[in-house]
C-alpha cells in the first residue's frame, strides 16, 4: 500500500515537471517566432502588391465590394479578414503586417506541434522551430500583406484537422478540414491543387467503403460551406468575379509553349541555384527538397499523416509549377510541409543510430546532418539584410538606390504630405494605391489596383470601364482637363516619367513635395466643366 502511494506521488511530481517543462518550451517557441516575424513585419521593404491588398481591405470597410465596385485579381477572403482586423486595430501598413506576423506565428506553433506528434521527439519540434524561423523564404514572404500567410496557415490547419485511422469524431474532423481547405482556396485559388492529397488521405484512413463515402461527403461538405461565401460575390457580379480570377490572368499571359517552358526553366534555375534567383532562395530550398526526396523512400512504411504531408508537397509543387511565371516566391506555401517531411527523415536517421552500427557510419550521419544545418542557416542573415536594408534582389526594387521608396516609413511620409494638401475623401491620381491606405484622401476610381493600368491597356475601353480599370488615355485626360488637384508620381508610375512631368507642367501642376523619388504635384483648383 505504501509503495503504491509513493509511486502515485512520484508520478504526480513527474507530471508536474513535464507540464512545467512543456510550458517553458512553449514560451520559448512563442518568443523566438515573435521576435523574428514581428521584426521582419516592421522592417521588411514593402512589396508592391501590399498596396492594393490593404486598400481593398480599406474599401471593404467603406462598404464596397470587390469585383463589383473595384478591380481585384485574387479570391476574395483576404481583404475581408484584414478589413475586420483593421477595423479593430486601425488602417495602416503596420496594422496589416501585424496580422501577417500573427498568422506566421500561429503557423509555426502548429508546425512545432505536428513535428512532435509525427516524430515523438521534442528535439524535432525544436529543430522545426529553427528551420521555420530561420527560413529565408518564410521570413521574406509570410510577414507581408499578401495571400501567403493567411492561405498557408489555413491549409496547414486543414492538414492538422484531418483524422487518422484511429481518431475519434472522424466525420466532424473531415468536415472541419474541408472548411479550412475551402477557406484556403477562397484566399488563394492555386491551393485547390492540395485537394487530391486530402481525398487520398480520406481513402487511406477509412476502413470500409461506407466510411470512405461518409468521410468524402464530410470533407466536400465543409469545403462547399466555406466556398459558398464566394458565391455571394459571384452572384453580385459574375462577370467581374470571373474576370478578376480568370480573365485578367488569361489576358496578360502568353500561353505559347516556348514562353512557358522558358519561364519554368528560369524558375527551376532559381530554385536549384543554377542562376542568381531574383528572390534569392539560396541553398535552403534545395536542402529541404533533397531531404524530402529521401523521405519519399519511407512513404509506404510511414503513417497516414506523413503520407498526407508528402502528398501535399507533390501536389503543391505541381500546382505552383503550372502558374506561368518565373517567380519563386510562390513556393513559400510548401515550406511547412517540406520542413515536416525533412524532420521525419532526420528522425528516422537519428533512430537508426541507436542500433548496432559501425562507429564510422554513425559519424558520417552526424556530420552530414551538421553540415546540412550549417549550410541551411548560413544564408539567412544575408537575405534578412537584403530585405530590410540593402534592397538587393528584392522583387519590385529595380535598383538599390530605390530601396528608400519602399520603406513603410517613407510611404507614411508621402501619405502625411497628401493629407496636408487634400480635402477629406478627395480623389488623388496615383499609379500605386499604397500611398492612400492610411490617408483621408481616396484614389481615382479605376486605380485601386496597380495591375489595373496594365489590364486596361489589354482590353477594350468598354471592358476597362466595366471592370473598373483606368487606361493610360483616360489618365492623360484627367491631367489635361485638370479634373484632379493632386497627382503622385512615385512607385509603379509609368515608365515615361519625363513625358508625364512635361504634361503636368503644361497643365499648371506644380511640384510641391519630393520624398525620396516620389513627387507630389498640386494644381490650385481643378477646372470647372
Amino acid at each position: 500500500m505504501r509503495a503504491t502511494v509513493e509511486r502515485a506521488k512520484t508520478d504526480g511530481i513527474s507530471i508536474k515537471l513535464e507540464s512545467r517543462s512543456s510550458l517553458w518550451f512553449g514560451l520559448l517557441v512563442l518568443a523566438l517566432m515573435a521576435v523574428v516575424f514581428s521584426s521582419m513585419a516592421s522592417l521588411r521593404f514593402v512589396d508592391g502588391d501590399e498596396g492594393y491588398y490593404l486598400l481593398a481591405s480599406r474599401l471593404i470597410l467603406d462598404g464596397k465590394w470587390p469585383y463589383k465596385d473595384f478591380f481585384y485579381t485574387q479570391m476574395p477572403l483576404l481583404p475581408y479578414v484584414y478589413g475586420i482586423w483593421m477595423k479593430a486595430t486601425g488602417v495602416s501598413f503596420y496594422s496589416g503586417r501585424a496580422l501577417s506576423a500573427l498568422l506566421s506565428i500561429v503557423l509555426g506553433l502548429m508546425l512545432c506541434y505536428q513535428a512532435k506528434e509525427l516524430t515523438h521527439r521534442r528535439s524535432m519540434a525544436i529543430l522545426a522551430l529553427l528551420l521555420y524561423s530561420f527560413s529565408a523564404l518564410a521570413v521574406e514572404w509570410f510577414p507581408v500583406v499578401k495571400t501567403y500567410a493567411l492561405s498557408t496557415t489555413l491549409l496547414f490547419a486543414a492538414y492538422s484537422a484531418v483524422p487518422d485511422s484511429d481518431s475519434n469524431h472522424k466525420h466532424l474532423r473531415h468536415f472541419i478540414a474541408g472548411m479550412l481547405l475551402g477557406l484556403a482556396f477562397a484566399t488563394r485559388s492555386v491551393l485547390l491543387a492540395a485537394a487530391p492529397a486530402f481525398l487520398v488521405h480520406v481513402f487511406l484512413t477509412t476502413n470500409s467503403r461506407r466510411d470512405w463515402m461518409t468521410g468524402l461527403l464530410s470533407l466536400c461538405s465543409g469545403f462547399c460551406v466555406s466556398v459558398a461565401a464566394c458565391g455571394i460575390l459571384l452572384v453580385a457580379d459574375a462577370q467581374g468575379f470571373l474576370f478578376g480570377n480568370l480573365g485578367y490572368h488569361a489576358a496578360r499571359i502568353d500561353f505559347s509553349p516556348s514562353i512557358w517552358i522558358g519561364q519554368k526553366l528560369d524558375q527551376l534555375a532559381g530554385l536549384f541555384l543554377l542562376r542568381s534567383a531574383r528572390q534569392g532562395l539560396d541553398n535552403q530550398f534545395p536542402i529541404l527538397l533533397f531531404l524530402n526526396l529521401l523521405s519519399a523512400r519511407l512513404y509506404f512504411t510511414g503513417g497516414s499523416r506523413f503520407k498526407l504531408s508528402l502528398s501535399l508537397v507533390l501536389c503543391l509543387f505541381v500546382g505552383t509549377m503550372v502558374i506561368p511565371t518565373d517567380s519563386v516566391q510562390y513556393f513559400v506555401v510548401l515550406m511547412p510541409f517540406l520542413i515536416l517531411n525533412s524532420l521525419y527523415v532526420v528522425n528516422a536517421v537519428m533512430a537508426s543510430l541507436t542500433t548496432d552500427q559501425q562507429q564510422i557510419q554513425k559519424d558520417i550521419y552526424r556530420w552530414g546532418l551538421v553540415i546540412l544545418l550549417f549550410a541551411y542557416f548560413a544564408a539567412w542573415p544575408i537575405k534578412v539584410y537584403d530585405f530590410t536594408v540593402s534592397g538587393y534582389c528584392v522583387p519590385g526594387i529595380k535598383h538599390e538606390k530605390d530601396a528608400y521608396d519602399w520603406k513603410i516609413d517613407t510611404i507614411d511620409l508621402v501619405a502625411q504630405q497628401i493629407d496636408r494638401l487634400a480635402l477629406p475623401h478627395e480623389q488623388v491620381l496615383t499609379w500605386w494605391p499604397g500611398y492612400l491606405v492610411d490617408s483621408k484622401a481616396t484614389v481615382v476610381p479605376g486605380l485601386e489596383n496597380h495591375f489595373g493600368r496594365e489590364a486596361a491597356n489589354l482590353v477594350s475601353q468598354a471592358e476597362a470601364a466595366r471592370y473598373h480599370m483606368l487606361p493610360d488615355s483616360q489618365a492623360d485626360e484627367l491631367i489635361d482637363q485638370a479634373k484632379v488637384r493632386i497627382i503622385v508620381l512615385g512607385n509603379w508610375a509609368p515608365n515615361n516619367k519625363d513625358e508625364l512631368r512635361k504634361r503636368l507642367t503644361q497643365n499648371r501642376y506644380a511640384n510641391v513635395a519630393r520624398i525620396g523619388d516620389t513627387e507630389i504635384y498640386l494644381r490650385d483648383q481643378p477646372r470647372q466643366h
